[in-house]
């Protein structure tokens, strides 16, 4: 019986970890990181994925009025 309980505890442990190594390495992993500009921080955060209806807001504030961007992506699995 203590042997099966050890069984037990280590596949739990494996599936716990191989869902955290996916949820971070797979291919819809949420990005985040910090970015400069002129001198000022900012923070951003990518989200993996948007299931809601219309389309998926993604706002930076306090950027000055200057400032221009373009979002660009690519559809999971298409060229």
């Amino acid at each position: 019986m203590k042997r099966s309980v050890w069984l037990w505890i280590i596949a739990i442990l494996i599936t716990l970890a191989s869902a955290r190594w996916q949820r971070m390495t797979g291919p819809t992993h949420e990005l985040s990181g910090m970015a400069s500009l002129g001198g000022s921080g900012i923070h951003y955060v990518l989200d993996r994925t948007h299931a809601g209806p219309g389309d998926h807001r993604v706002a930076l504030g306090a950027l000055p009025a200057d400032v221009t961007g373009v979002t660009e992506w690519k559809d999971y699995r298409s060229n």
